[in-house]
This record gives structure tokens, C-alpha cells and sequence, in this order.
């Protein structure tokens, strides 16, 4: 599993390998056109058409990198398996040419500070047998430096280890190449450093140097070419991808609000069909047929005189009605079971009247005959007021706060046979009970 797709690292380079391959177009791009500004190039224009395209869409990415988030996020390990190559294939030509250029001027420094510091071994042989092995020495630091970063991938703080891994393998790299010089020439170990130093300090410069004019000529055509062929197929896709998603909905969208419009009109038109009806309810309620039938209702559960109060209201409001006849009937009607209630409920109150006279004398013959029972006279006078009992027995006896006594013998007990007197008790000026009257004036309250 190599470095740019391993799971620790993927989510980072997926983020930023869209990005990073469009920074070095540019970058490039922009190294050529100061390239030729200070060199007082007047040879023919750049294409403006062509770099109007580049500045635009390099423009469009930075401009909108939170909107292409998503879409890198979901093609950054493909992005970054296809731009290895291409980043590999040009890192390995600046290496080449870097590393040739080096070893030419590693003969040449070499060649120089032998002359003057070791002139017993100024030979050229020597020289390229410096530069030869100061070559491979470097390429084997380097490529176990590559190692190293691998391994140490999936350990946390991977820029601090990386960070040191590279300061561990640089001194390693000072003290062995010091060494060579050391072995190769018999200088002091100091010179030997210096010597040392100075090359690298040169090599930096090459580098620089050398991957300037690499990049101008290579790096745009190669970040154009993967551009063109891999990113934008692919963002292309995904606008035509996302325009189809939107026409989609849009669709159901529009189909949903003419579905939801359809149902708001029909309950629209039901609303309206429902107050219709209910006005035409209320219209029917309020109609002389109507109201008519329910004072003939009235009349037939017995409510005569609401009957009568409606019926009446009904005529002076519908004088005109095709019903007024049925109308003035049944009122006639009404007027004639009213009196006829009238007159049984006349008849009632007579027929309870002499009733009530009949068992009040008979119970008055009884009593003045001796005869009545206590259990008579209760059922006879509670409840009655003392008006009434006056009526009845005339003035008692004896009369007391909360009771009246008769001396008279109206009682009898049927047990004994023995007569008695009536005492009454009153509360409120109401009999609440009766008992035997003696002559002594005591008597339980019954």
C-alpha cells in the first residue's frame, strides 16, 4: 500500500489533491511569465485565449472550493492514484537531471580542494571516484529516508516524526559523506565537514536551479493534460449528474404543488357545497312547513301551551302561508285540549277536595266516637299547620312552646282497649308528630 492511498493519510490528500495539481499549474504558469518578463522576452505572445481558460478556471476552483468540497472528497483517492504517476514521472526527472548536474560539480569542487588541500591526491580519478560514491551514499540516505516515512505513517504526529526522521537522516548523511572526504583525501576531519558543506549548500542551489526551467516547460502541459482528462470528465459528469437530479425534482416538485393545488380547489369546492347546504339547512328550519311540524310535534308530546305561544308566533309571521288553515285548525285544537285539561284538572282538585272532606270527617266521627287509632291520626295531621288542627278538634286543652294537648278521649289503644287524648307536636308551626294525651300532661313523641 503506498503513502498517498493509505487510510491514515486518504482523507487528508482528499481534500487538497484537486487543489494541489491546480496550485502547481498555476504556479508554472505563472514561473514562465516571469521567466520571460525578466528576461525582456519579445519573442511571440502566449495565447491569450489559452491562458484566459487557465486563469478562469483556476480561478473557478479557488473560488469555490467549499462547493467542489464534496466532489473531491468523493473522487480524492482516484484523483490522487492518477496523479501519481505524473507527479512521480516529473519529481523523477528533476531528480535525474539534479543528480547528473551535482555530480559534474561534485567533480569539479572536489577536484578544486584537493588542489589546495590535499594536493598529494589532486588526481581526477579521485575525483570521480568522490562523486560516484557521494552519489550512490545519497541516493541510498534518501531512498531509506522514503522508507522510513512509509512505516512511520500510521503513528500519530506524522509531521514531527517525519520532521525528525529527515534532521536524524541529514546529520547521518553530513557525518558519512564528511567521512568519504575524510577517507578519500586525509584532510582533518573540520575540512572535511566544510568541504562537505559547501557541496551541499551548492546541490541546493542546482536543485533550485536545475527544477526551475523543468517545471516552466513540463508542469503546465502535465497539470493541463490531467485537468483535461481526469477532472474535468469527471466534474463535468457530476454537473450534468446534479442538473438531471435538479430537473428531476423539479418535476416532482412541479407535480406535487399541482397535486396539493388540485386538493386545495376541491376542498375549496366542498367548503362551498357545504355552506350551501347549511344555508339551505337553516333556510328549511326557518320555513312555515317546517316549524309547523314541529309545534304539531309539541302538541303530541303533550306541550300544549308552547304549542300555542308558537303556533300563534307562527301565523302573524307566515300570515300568508299555504298552511294558515292547517294552522288556525290546529290551534283550535290546541285551545280545545287546553280547556279540556283545564276542566280534569278542575275536576282532579274536586275529586281530591271531597276526598279529603270525607276521610276528614270520617276520621272526626271516629275520633269523637273514641275509636281512631294513633297510627290514623299520624298519617291524618303531619305535615298540617296549626290552623288546621284547629279546624279540625277545635282549642286544645292545654298548649305548650312546641306542642298542643286535647283532653277528650279520641284514642284508643287496640291492645288495652283503654281511651286517650291527643297530643300534637309542632316545629315551626308544623305537626311533626302525635302521641297519647294524659291527664298528667307526659306523652312519647311518635
Amino acid at each position: 500500500m503506498s503513502y498517498f492511498s493509505h487510510p491514515a493519510s486518504s482523507a487528508r490528500w482528499k481534500n487538497v489533491v484537486g487543489l494541489c495539481a491546480v496550485i502547481l499549474w498555476l504556479a508554472a504558469s505563472g514561473s514562465i511569465l516571469v521567466g520571460q518578463t525578466t528576461n525582456g522576452a519579445s519573442a511571440n505572445p502566449p495565447a491569450s485565449s489559452t491562458q484566459a481558460d487557465e486563469e478562469t478556471f483556476g480561478r473557478y476552483l479557488v473560488d469555490h472550493q467549499d462547493d467542489l468540497a464534496p466532489f473531491f472528497n468523493e473522487n480524492g483517492d482516484e484523483f490522487v492514484s492518477q496523479a501519481a504517476p505524473l507527479i512521480l514521472g516529473l519529481l523523477g526527472k528533476i531528480m535525474f537531471f539534479t543528480l547528473v548536474s551535482c555530480w559534474v560539480l561534485d567533480v569539479a569542487l572536489i577536484r578544486w580542494f584537493s588542489i589546495r588541500f590535499a594536493p598529494a591526491f589532486s588526481r581526477i580519478r579521485r575525483a570521480l571516484i568522490y562523486a560516484t560514491g557521494r552519489l550512490v551514499l545519497s541516493v541510498l540516505f534518501y531512498a531509506l529516508l522514503g522508507l522510513a516515512i512509509v512505516f512511520v505513517s500510521d503513528m500519530g504526529h506524522e509531521a514531527i516524526v517525519i520532521a525528525l526522521l529527515f534532521l536524524a537522516f541529514l546529520l547521518i548523511e553530513l557525518a558519512v559523506q564528511t567521512g568519504w572526504i575524510h577517507y578519500l583525501y586525509s584532510t582533518p576531519v573540520p575540512k572535511a565537514f566544510l568541504c562537505y558543506l559547501g557541496i551541499f549548500v551548492v546541490h541546493i542551489f542546482t536543485g533550485v536551479l536545475v527544477s526551475a526551467p523543468i517545471l516552466a516547460g513540463h508542469a503546465t502541459m502535465l497539470v493541463k493534460a490531467y485537468v483535461d482528462i481526469n477532472i474535468t470528465p469527471k466534474l463535468q459528469a457530476a454537473a450534468d449528474t446534479e442538473k438531471k437530479e435538479l430537473a428531476t425534482i423539479t418535476s416532482v416538485r412541479d407535480a406535487l404543488k399541482a397535486q396539493v393545488d388540485d386538493a386545495q380547489k376541491k376542498i375549496a369546492e366542498n367548503t362551498n357545497d357545504q355552506q350551501q347546504l347549511q344555508q339551505q339547512i337553516d333556510q328549511e328550519k326557518n320555513s312555515d312547513g317546517y316549524l309547523f311540524s314541529r309545534i304539531v310535534k309539541l302538541r303530541a308530546q303533550g306541550h300544549l301551551e308552547a304549542a300555542r305561544d308558537q303556533i300563534t308566533d307562527l301565523l302573524s309571521k307566515f300570515p300568508n302561508s299555504p298552511l294558515t288553515d292547517a294552522m288556525k285548525t290546529q290551534l283550535a285544537g290546541i285551545d280545545s285540549d287546553l280547556a279540556t285539561q283545564a276542566a280534569q284538572k278542575q275536576q282532579a282538585q274536586a275529586d281530591a277536595a271531597r276526598a279529603d272532606a270525607q276521610a276528614r270527617a270520617a276520621l272526626l266521627a271516629r275520633a269523637a266516637q273514641g275509636e281512631a287509632t294513633l297510627s290514623e291520626m299520624r298519617l291524618a295531621l303531619v305535615g298540617k299547620k296549626t290552623a288546621d288542627i284547629t279546624a279540625l278538634f277545635g282549642p286544645p286543652t292545654a298548649t305548650d312552646s312546641d306542642r298542643w294537648g286535647y283532653s277528650r278521649q279520641m284514642i284508643i289503644n287496640p291492645m288495652t282497649q283503654d281511651k286517650f287524648g291527643l297530643t300534637v307536636y309542632f316545629s315551626d308551626g308544623i305537626v311533626q308528630g302525635v302521641d297519647y294525651y294524659y291527664s298528667t300532661g307526659g306523652g312519647g313523641t311518635q
